[in-house]
C-alpha cells in the first residue's frame, strides 16, 4: 500500500538507523580508516569496493556505481518499496510511523507546531532583555549574552496570561499551543492560561533545528524547580538529547559527556566544555543512546552524586553496555554537580576529572562494595560474585582478562576459579561473550534503601495508575510528583504520566515493558506492578485511592507533626532564648496547631 512519510519522519529513521549495523547484517564488513569496506552484495566481486560511511550515513560500490543512505540499501537488498524499506527500519529502530495515504493534515499541523514554538522561542527571548532580575540571575551563574543567544534562553514572565494575549494577538491556535504544553485550560470556566510563569525558558531544539518543547527554571527555590514540555505531535522526549543541535554528525566528537540538566550543559559551555548534551526531565532511554552514539567516539556519565543520581547512572550504564558502547563514569569531588563544580574548581580541574574517569565496571563495584565489611567473608565473597558475574557483560576478550587477572591479585583467588564462577563452573577456554541486546544482571542481591510505608503507598497507587489513565487525575489533584518521596518511584510516575500524555489507549504490560526495558524498574519492582489487585469498577478503585492518599498524607503530617514537638521542646529547653528564637517558637507553634487541624479532618 502507498502512503506518505513526512520528510522529518524519513530524517528521523535516518538518524536511529545505523548503517553499518543494517549493512552488516547482509555483507561482511571491516573498518579501514573512518569507513567500512566489504563485497558488493549487487554485483559479483573478488576484491572488495563496497564502502560505508557511518559518518555520512550512506554506501557506495565504486565498482557497480551504486550507492545512497540506508532506507535505499534496505529497498535495494531486499527487493521493497521506499515506503515499505522505511517503515521495515521504522519498525527495527522505534520510529512511530502514521500512514496518512495521501493526507497531508498531520504533516501540515506538524509544521505549524513547529512555527508556533519558534515564535514563542522568540517572544520568550524578547521578555529576557527587558526583564532585568532575570538578566541578572544569569549573569550571576556567570551565562553570557553569547551564550544566552546561543541557547535562545528567554524568560516567561510571571502571569496566567501574558502569552494567552500574545498569542491571541498573532492570531495563533491556542487549542494547539495547549496541547504543546504551553497553555492549560481553565477548569471552571472557558479560556486558556500561561503553564510556564516567572521562569528562565530553555528551548530544547532538535537536530534538524526545529524548536520541539520548552524548560523552565524558577528564579528561587520554590516548587517545582524544572517544569517541562509535555509529551506531544512534535515532542518526544526519549527521542532526543537537550544540546545535541549543536554537534555535526559527520564530523563526531572524541568526547561526549552525558549530563542531568539544561544549566550543566549551559555552564560547561561557557568555560569551553562544549561536548555535553542532557536527558530531558526523564530517565534515559535506548532510544537516547542509539541516536548519542552516531555524535561521539568516547562516552561518559557525569550525573549529580546524590542517590538519585547514582541509581541513574546505574540505569545509563545497563543501556550502555546492552548497545556493547563502552562508557565511563565521571564523579565529581563533594558531591558536586557539573554546574557548581565547574564554578569552585575550573576548567583544568574538570578536564582532570574526565581525563581519570572510573570505567563503568570499577563505578559499579565502588557503588556495590560501600556497604559492605570485606574483613566478613560472606560480604567478600558477595563481592566477589558480583565482580565476576559483571565481567560477563564484557564484550572485549582482552578487556575480560584484564579485568580477570586484576579480581585475582585483589582477592587472591585463582584465575581459573573466577572463570568457573562466571561460566558456571564449566570452564572451556575463554569467557562466553555476553549477548548483544540483553543486560544479564548480577545474581547478587544489591544492597537498596528500606521500603517505608509511603513507599508501599506510592506503589499501590502506581498500580491503580496503570489500569486506567482516568485515574491519574484523582491522585494527582490531591497530592504532587514531588510528595513522593523514593526517587526511583517519582521517576517511574513521571514516566507513566509523560507516555499517557502521548498516547491513548496504550496498555499497562506495554508500560510497564517500556520501564523494564529502559531499566527504570528493577525485575523485583516490575513483577510487583505485574500482580493485579483486584477487578473492581471506577467507584471501588476512586474510594481505593481517597483511602490510600488519606493514608498517605497523614503519615505526612505526622511526621512533620513529630519533627516539630522536637523542635519545639529544644527551644524550650534553651536556657538564654533570643527573639528569633521566640518567633520561630511561635511559627512552630502555629504549624502544629494548622496540622492537627488537617490531621482531625481526614480523621472526619
Amino acid at each position: 500500500m502507498s502512503y506518505f512519510i513526512n520528510p522529518e519522519t524519513l530524517d528521523e529513521i535516518r538518524d536511529r538507523a545505523d548503517i553499518v549495523d543494517v549493512v552488516g547484517s547482509h555483507v561482511q564488513l571491516k573498518r579501514a580508516g573512518a569507513s567500512y569496506q566489504g563485497l558488493c552484495p549487487f554485483h559479483s566481486e573478488k576484491t572488495p569496493s563496497f564502502s560505508v560511511s557511518p559518518n555520512k550515513g550512506i554506501f557506495h560500490c565504486f565498482g557497480c556505481g551504486v550507492g545512497g543512505d540506508v532506507i535505499t540499501f534496505v529497498m535495494k537488498i531486499e527487493g521493497l518499496t521506499f515506503p515499505e524499506a522505511a517503515k521495515k527500519l521504522a519498525d527495527q529502530y522505534g520510529v512511530h510511523i502514521k500512514e496518512n495515504k495521501g493526507n497531508f493534515k498531520k504533516n501540515d499541523l506538524k509544521e505549524t507546531a513547529f512555527e508556533l514554538n519558534r515564535k514563542v522561542a522568540f517572544y520568550y527571548m524578547q521578555n529576557l532583555i527587558g526583564y532585568k532580575p532575570a538578566l541578572e540571575y544569569l549573569f550571576k551563574r556567570g551565562i553570557t549574552i553569547d551564550f544566552i543567544k546561543k541557547y535562545g534562553i528567554g524568560y516567561s514572565k510571571d502571569s496566567w496570561d501574558d502569552l494567552v494575549k500574545y498569542l491571541e494577538g498573532e492570531n495563533q491556535d491556542l487549542e494547539l499551543a495547549s496541547k504543546l504544553g504551553l497553555l492549560g485550560k481553565k477548569k471552571k470556566s472557558e479560556g486558556y492560561y500561561d503553564v510556564f510563569r516567572g521562569r528562565i525558558i530553555f528551548p530544547i531544539i532538535n537536530t534538524k533545528n526545529k524548536v520541539i518543547g520548552f524548560g523552565g527554571r524558577v528564579l528561587d527555590d520554590s516548587m517545582p524547580k524544572y517544569l517541562n514540555s509535555p509529551e506531544s505531535l512534535v515532542f518526544n522526549k526519549g527521542n532526543n538529547l537537550y544540546g545535541l543541535n549543536y554537534f555535526n554528525r559527520g564530523k563526531k566528537k572524541e568526547n561526549i559527556i552525558l549530563v542531568e540538566g539544561y544549566m550543566d550543559v549551559i555552564s560547561l559551555g561557557t568555560q569551553g566544555i562544549d561536548y555535553c548534551v542532557a536527558s530531558l526531565g526523564t530517565a534515559l532511554t535506548i532510544n537516547q543512546v542509539k541516536l548519542l552514539s552516531q555524535y561521539g567516539e568516547n562516552f561518559y556519565i557525569c550525573y549529580d552524586g546524590d542517590f538519585a543520581g547514582i541509581n541513574a547512572t546505574k540505569r545509563a550504564i545497563q543501556i550502555f553496555n546492552s548497545l556493547e558502547i563502552n562508557v565511563k563514569v565521571i564523579q565529581l569531588k563533594d558531591g558536586l554537580d557539573p554546574d557548581d563544580f565547574i564554578k569552585k574548581y575550573g576548567r583544568m580541574r574538570f578536564e582532570a576529572e574526565v581525563k581519570y574517569a572510573s570505567g563503568s565496571l570499577d563505578f559499579l563495584i565502588n557503588d556495590f562494595k560501600k556497604d559492605l565489611d570485606l574483613e566478613n567473608i560472606d560480604d567478600k565473597i558477595a563481592l566477589i560474585k558480583f565482580i565476576a558475574n559483571s565481567i560477563l557483560q564484557i564484550n572485549s576478550p582482552i578487556e575480560r582478562d584484564i579485568h580477570i587477572s586484576r579480581l585475582s591479585e585483589a582477592y587472591d583467588v585463582s584465575v581459573d576459579a573466577i572463570k568457573a564462577e562466571i561460566m558456571g563452573n564449566n570452564v572451556k577456554g575463554n569467557v562466553p561473550r555476553a549477548p548483544k541486546t540483553e543486560y544479564k544482571k548480577p545474581d547478587v542481591v544489591e544492597t537498596k534503601r528500606l521500603i517505608t510505608k509511603r513507599d508501599k503507598i506510592a506503589i499501590e497507587l502506581i498500580k491503580i495508575m496503570l489500569y486506567d489513565k482516568s485515574f491519574c487525575k484523582r491522585i494527582f489533584d490531591k497530592i504532587d510528583i514531588e510528595d513522593i518521596e523514593d526517587d526511583s518511584l517519582r521517576e517511574v510516575t513521571r514516566t507513566i504520566l509523560n507516555i499517557y500524555d502521548d498516547s491513548n489507549g496504550v496498555e499497562r504490560v506495554d508500560i510497564l515493558d517500556y520501564l523494564k526495558q529502559n531499566y527504570i524498574i528493577d525485575e523485583k519492582l516490575y513483577d510487583e506492578l505485574l500482580v493485579e489487585n483486584g477487578k473492581y469498577g471506577s467507584a471501588d478503585y476512586n474510594a481505593l485511592i481517597d483511602e490510600l492518599l488519606e493514608t498517605y498524607i497523614k503519615s505526612d503530617e505526622n511526621k512533620r507533626k513529630r519533627e516539630i514537638i522536637q523542635e519545639i521542646a529544644e527551644l524550650e529547653s534553651k536556657d538564654n532564648r533570643t527573639d528569633e528564637d521566640t518567633m520561630l517558637l511561635t511559627k512552630l507553634v502555629e504549624e502544629l496547631i494548622a496540622i492537627n487541624t488537617t490531621i482531625d479532618g481526614i480523621k472526619k
